[in-house]
């Protein structure tokens, strides 16, 4: 299985290039940013709005912060799922497909499934 693999990851290296074994880098960091400032953001937004059911003053209590969380992880995945697509539709093109023939760039990217499907593309 190692021989395989191994076999299988120069052959992507002599076909595409070294550089090929970082596509889709820069949209994983732009998700990962996204998700982390996200869940952050709502997270806190949540607990806040939700004082009502705190235990006490000084105590956000488990109901309260499994609520936040849960919601928070909803709009994450929200947040998150269109930049994953494109980061795999960028990640499984070719060298020639990223050279302009089919997907390139992040905005390229999501640009041509915009086109291609309209927005129910970034949900498939």
């Amino acid at each position: 299985a190692f021989a395989g693999a191994a076999r299988y990851l120069s052959s992507v290296g002599a076909r595409e290039g070294l550089m090929s074994y970082w596509k889709g880098n820069g949209v994983s960091i732009l998700q990962k940013m996204a998700t982390t400032g996200s869940n952050y953001f709502v997270y806190e937004r949540l607990k806040e709005a939700l004082r009502f059911c705190w235990r006490s003053d000084d105590d956000v209590g488990f109901k309260a912060r499994l609520l936040c969380g849960t919601l928070a992880g909803a709009v994450n995945v929200t947040v998150a799922y269109p930049l994953d697509l494109v980061r795999t539709n960028i990640a499984s093109s070719s060298r020639h497909a990223a050279r302009g023939a089919e997907w390139a760039g992040i905005f390229e990217t999501a640009r041509l499934l915009y086109r291609a499907h309209g927005y129910a593309g970034f949900a498939r």
